[in-house]
């Protein structure tokens, strides 16, 4: 069904207010130019207040200066996206939006950016549930290896048979020494299997795996045909090519489809994604056409007849598609017209990128927790039964004939090191907690604020499952030290504390509301935080917030 001008220009307006996703175009200066529905509910202000109001004005400060990076290089021409979420008290992770910022280039000129912001928590989630199951496989796995050696080697069985000797009779102790060196041996054979697949000793300051990195942005990026500003903000006024090209301007696949799944609308990313070079072979078209019978009917038609009875529907697919295998989060929502379904709008957003970040990331957690647990097990078996052996075995050692004392002595160093055996194969079994950043953020903060009644807000910028364990714990120190300075000095009402994640740093921001820098004993507090900062090559920085209160930056090198 094609439509003329007047109408298209309407139902692209009424695509862009459906979108589960908020667009808008912002100008050189970040002052706002448009916004869908969602966008310009987000900032909970009227729309005729709206227009022209700079970003600095809608959003709190510390917000602005975050995402400054990203604003920068969309108005040097180059796309930039990044991740934002907020944590909950109980340390749960949500609303986490992929905000892609995408140059808006008119005839050679930069003249702003489109910022697109996708909620992709639900995707995020079911990722990170499949992370941890893949990380207690793989540590399972590393522990009954450990244990097939232990009892390859025969070592409770000799220890066993060593303690049931001594007790037969006083003069088989001189027979239980080769039973004692034998175990020796083999434990030490065990330890040193275990050992040469990890360093004795990991240093500290470098990480243990290959930590990824989010990608980096493209040495010649895509020139994107940008649009115009429309006559109001809420895009009323413009023309339906206007709002093709603001669509088109959008990195997610947008299209519009009637009842019998014939394609109405699709913005150039769905033109692309169907393998068209022009949106006019792709209107009117069948989706089964465009999407190939097998992929229609396995992954899509359940969800478009279920949007076509009016009940929105979000799910996520993995596809193999011509330019590789892609990972997508996908929504359906009923078009409505006068009452009646009558047709459905789709958004496709890739997130491929963030996806084979979450599978890497699952490969080194699991690789980190495997190196953890061999050099845990490593250390109590030489630490304990090697020595506890070596002690039984010195004892038992005479000129003369083992005399009753010594014999005990011997058989107590036994007992003592199957005991020790038998709990380092029992602690085998027990769950090894790998550094959760984000939840033991939440906890630092709230055990700081709550006893001053301070109310406490935290969000997250960029992803900080990237953050190596070292530097994360570094991160929770120095949260704990700031925010003690925020309960004790400070009168604070409100505190914000953000972290910030990228290829090379991690960034903490602490801001409240309080009486400010002179009115707060600080200098002590604040100049170990920079000591501590400045010994991991990071900085530290504060200064006064406005209207009131303080602002702490601190920020050390990941890599």
């Amino acid at each position: 069904m094609r439509l003329n001008q007047t109408r298209l220009s309407d139902v692209l307006l009424d695509l862009l207010d459906a979108l589960p996703a908020s667009v808008a175009l912002w100008d050189r200066d970040v002052r706002l130019r448009y916004g869908n529905r969602r966008a310009l509910t987000r900032f909970n202000r009227p729309h005729e207040k709206l227009l022209g109001a700079h970003l600095s004005d809608l959003v709190q400060p510390h917000a602005v200066e975050m995402s400054a990076r990203y604003i920068d290089g969309a108005l040097g021409g180059r796309p930039e996206q990044v991740e934002r979420a907020m944590v909950g008290p109980d340390g749960q992770r949500y609303n986490a939006h992929q905000v892609t910022h995408i140059p808006n280039v008119v005839r050679g000129t930069v003249y702003g950016y489109c910022a697109l912001a996708v909620d992709i928590t639900a995707s995020i989630e079911g990722y990170r549930q499949a992370l941890q199951a893949r990380e207690q496989a793989a540590l399972h796995a590393e522990r009954v290896r450990i244990l097939g050696d232990i009892h390859s080697h025969h070592v409770v069985h000799d220890l066993s048979a060593a303690l049931e000797r001594l007790d037969t009779a006083l003069e088989a102790a001189a027979d239980a020494l080769p039973v004692l060196t034998t175990t020796a041996d083999a434990i030490q054979r065990t330890i040193d299997e275990l050992r040469s697949t990890v360093p004795p000793r990991m240093p500290r300051d470098s990480p243990r795996v290959a930590f990824p990195t989010p990608p980096e942005p493209q040495d010649t990026p895509e020139v994107y045909a940008g649009v115009a500003w429309p006559p109001d903000i809420t895009g009323r006024g413009w023309s339906a090519d206007e709002l093709c090209a603001l669509l088109d301007l959008v990195p997610a696949e947008i299209a519009i489809w009637d009842t019998s799944f014939r394609n109405v609308f699709a913005n150039r990313a769905a033109v692309r994604w169907f393998g068209r070079a022009d949106r006019a072979e792709v209107i009117g078209a069948h989706a089964q056409d465009l999407l190939g019978a097998e992929l229609y009917m396995a992954a899509n038609i359940a969800y478009s007849e279920a949007a076509l009875l009016g009940e929105p529907q979000q799910f996520d697919r993995t596809v193999v598609h011509p330019t590789g295998l892609r990972h997508l989060q996908v929504y359906c929502a009923p078009r409505m017209s006068g009452g009646e379904v009558t047709g459905i709008y789709s958004f496709v957003v890739d997130v491929t990128d963030r996806v084979e970040a979450e599978l890497a990331l699952q490969e080194a957690r699991a690789e980190l927790a495997a190196a953890r647990e061999r050099e845990r097990i490593a250390d109590d078996l030489h630490d304990l039964v090697i020595q506890r052996l070596s002690a039984a075995g010195l004892a038992a050692t005479s000129p003369a004939a083992v005399v009753d004392a010594q014999l005990r002595s011997v058989q107590d160093g036994i007992v003592a090191a199957l005991d020790d055996l038998e709990s380092a194969m029992t602690r085998l079994h027990e769950t090894v907690e790998l550094l959760d950043l984000l939840p033991d953020l939440v906890h630092v903060v709230h055990a700081a604020t709550q006893p001053h009644g301070i109310a406490a807000a935290i969000e997250n910028v960029g992803s900080v499952e990237y953050v190596p364990p070292a530097a994360g714990v570094e991160l929770l120190a120095a949260a704990e030290a700031a925010l003690a300075n925020v309960g004790a000095y400070s009168r604070a009402s409100n505190v914000v504390v953000t972290i910030a994640a990228d290829a090379s740093s991690v960034w903490l921001r602490v801001v409240d509301d309080g009486r400010g820098l002179g009115a707060q004993p600080y200098d002590e507090s604040m100049a170990e935080l920079a000591a501590r900062a400045e010994r991991l090559g990071g900085t530290c920085t504060w200064r006064a917030n406005e209207p009131s209160g303080t602002l702490l930056d601190w920020r050390i090198p990941t890599t």
